[in-house]
């Protein structure tokens, strides 16, 4: 995270300066001193380090001013542990494990160990943590030789590592819930309030064309009682189409809810049945000669539904230690580089992929490793899809109409997917570019066109006209009225605060 942020303190502008885990790895103590110093910027002393992402008009970035909160914590280490295969994975394993370690270790007395765990006494560790017995009971008993590492490894978490357990729900289980009758009553609900939102918003439309037709001609500065009558009768229509459209997002965010208690009490419940019935399958196509034993990294290597920084970040990461100082380093150098690289990577919904069966892969359904020369030709092609997507969204004319985001494309933070992503007509890419970068609260530094040679669009009007004159992206009809008003209201309040500062 402090590569990637820049964290460490420079002065030199034109020598080396540490802004790399190669530098970091060079550097020694000084002859005659017993430390050296490593300053962060000053800047950046205040900050969080486990940090929250907030939404931007160029997508996601990290944001150290907000700290991450405790429910956010356990939400990713589940991920993590969906990841790995990990049957259950938390915040307090952690601290079991250091804890576990500390009492093992014949360098850390029992005082320090309750200092380091801000226990007041170690009988709460022995009470709360020493709850498994990791020893060889039995072969200490008999005499017949202990195994005691072996029976660590049973008690730890990666002796639940399973890449195949069934974390998420196949297409057709998730289609399933719709035909719930706690979803299907809710969908009810979202059906019926959009009947009702469309027709008051149709009844304020007609309300607004008929008194702009009826007082439009009129100055702004002769209000009659009749005309002051009928303000009233719009903006009592205008309310009840607010409120009607509050109703119906409601019920929308209701049923999104639902659906995802359903979603998670299936996954609950299949994982229950995997836990249960899978070992009695596994065991019996063993002993029938139909299954092979492959390793957990072969199923984390060879999937595509993972971006290439997050690929990367596993291999390095579940790698052995090196044999020699000089290979450790250099693990350490490629674990820090790959988890750097993954900073600037905007997560979403993964790609979709097969349905993942519970039945293990034979020996042959096993996919090898791609050749070196597969691999650099893999590049080049990538290579020539983005330079082919970049040329695209350069119009020749005003009425060519590209179908890939220009600000996605020159987004190196996303993946390559999609970054070249191409919709289906020109009124679904204004759709992608309303929601994803013109809807989003605009930075204060505004938005800068990567291909137009890093160009600054400062305000929201010019990357509207910008988008419309280059790349060929026209935002027009009802959403162009709606901008309009928006822009039109930010001038008169900055105009106003203006006067009043005056004043």
């Amino acid at each position: 995270m402090l590569f990637h942020i820049k964290g460490f303190k420079t002065r030199s502008s034109t020598g080396p300066v540490l802004d790399c885990p190669e530098n970091l790895y060079r550097l020694r103590v000084l002859e005659g001193l017993g430390q050296q110093q490593l300053i962060l910027k000053g800047e950046i002393l205040d900050k969080f380090v486990f940090c929250q992402v907030t939404r931007d008009v160029t997508g996601y970035r990290i944001d150290l001013e907000k700290q991450m909160t405790s429910s956010m914590v356990r939400s990713r280490m589940r991920r993590v542990g969906e990841i790995t295969g990990m049957e259950l994975i938390k915040p307090y394993n952690l601290r079991y494990a250091g804890a576990k370690a500390f009492n093992k270790s014949e360098e850390v007395t029992d005082a320090l160990q309750n200092v380091m765990l801000q226990h007041s006494d170690i009988r709460t560790f022995i009470r709360h943590y020493e709850v498994d017995v990791d020893v060889d009971v039995q072969g200490i008993v008999r005499k017949t030789g202990s195994q005691t590492p072996l029976v660590r490894f049973a008690c730890s978490l990666s002796a639940s590592i399973d890449p195949d357990r069934p974390f998420k729900l196949s297409t057709e289980e998730s289609r399933s819930l719709n035909d719930l009758p706690v979803v299907r009553e809710e969908q009810g609900k979202v059906d019926e309030r959009k009947r009702k939102w469309e027709d008051r918003q149709a009844k304020s439309e007609c309300a607004e064309q008929a008194y702009h037709t009826t007082f439009g001609h009129l100055e702004e500065g002769t209000i009659s009682e009749h005309q002051q009558k009928s303000q009233k009768k719009l903006r009592a229509v205008q309310d009840r189409a607010v409120e009607a459209k509050r109703k119906f997002n409601r019920a929308v965010r209701e049923l999104r809810n639902q659906k995802q208690r359903q979603r998670n009490k299936r996954i609950r419940v299949n994982l229950e049945r995997y836990k249960n019935e899978q070992p009695v399958i596994d065991l019996e196509l063993q002993l029938a000669g139909k299954l092979v034993d492959r390793k957990v990294m072969g199923a984390l290597e060879h999937t595509s539904s993972m971006p290439s920084e997050f690929v990367m970040v596993i291999d390095t990461m579940l790698t052995v230690p090196g044999a020699t100082v000089e290979a450790e380093y250099q693990r350490r150098i490629n674990a820090i580089k790959a988890v750097t690289a993954f900073c600037g990577v905007e997560e979403g919904r993964p790609t979709p992929r097969l349905t993942q069966s519970c039945r293990r892969l034979a020996f042959d359904d096993i996919p090898f490793p791609p050749t070196k020369r597969q691999r650099c030709s893999e590049e080049e092609k990538t290579n020539a899809i983005l330079h082919q997507a970049i040329q695209s969204v350069r119009i020749n004319s005003h009425e060519d109409r590209p179908t890939i985001c220009f600000l996605c494309v020159g987004n190196p933070s996303l993946s390559i997917k999609d970054r070249v992503k191409k919709y289906a007509t020109s009124g679904s890419l204004t759709r992608h570019f309303l929601r994803k970068h013109v809807n989003p609260p605009w930075p204060l530094k505004g938005v800068a066109c990567n291909v137009c040679d890093n160009l600054s669009l400062e305000r929201k009007s010019i990357l509207l006209n910008h988008a419309k004159d280059v790349h060929g992206t026209v935002v027009g009809g009802r959403a162009q009225g709606k901008l309009a008003l928006q822009l039109n209201t930010t001038t008169f309040d900055s105009a106003a605060c203006r006067h009043w500062q005056h004043l």
